[in-house]
């Protein structure tokens, strides 16, 4: 088992390697070719974790229907909320720096230690995302009023 994580690993960033040594100058500054494929990397990894916020927000908050108890239990609810926004946060982040990691790793190894703040990027984004999907799953839900799914079911002829 470890031994296939390692040999991922080297893969991974040797692929890495493979991909920043024919696309930049990894000795030199970064010139603007190398930004702009940055930039691309950071919009591509933006909307992945955009996606992966939606999908997580709408399963914790809706999924386990247990949303009624939360806000009627004598717990702080914004406690709860953020407690869950927080390790939807932290969930997109690691699986986003499951994939960016190589690419942050080889450009900190060639081009200086500057790169290793791309590990805090990941992570600002991964809270962005969270977050703005969070608003937007709960201003969608205000817009729509409260839950009639339930209330269908139970007011069907049996």
């Amino acid at each position: 088992m470890v031994l296939g994580l390692i040999a991922i690993v080297l893969f991974l960033h040797g692929f890495a390697y493979l991909v920043l040594y024919r696309s930049a100058d990894l000795p030199s500054r970064p010139n603007q070719r190398m930004l702009v494929m940055l930039t691309g990397m950071l919009a591509l990894y933006g909307s992945m974790m955009l996606s992966q916020a939606m999908e997580a927000v709408t399963r914790a908050f809706y999924g386990r229907g247990d949303l009624d108890l939360i806000l009627s239990s004598p717990v702080a609810a914004w406690r709860l909320f953020a407690v869950r926004i927080g390790a939807i946060a932290m969930t997109i982040a690691a699986m986003s720096l499951a994939l960016a990691a190589p690419f942050i790793n080889i450009l900190a190894w060639f081009s200086g230690l500057r790169w290793l703040a791309g590990y805090v990027v990941i992570v600002a984004l991964a809270m962005s995302q969270s977050r703005l999907q969070s608003c937007s799953r709960s201003g969608s839900s205000a817009q729509s009023g409260p839950n009639t799914r339930g209330s269908a079911r139970r007011s069907s002829p049996q």
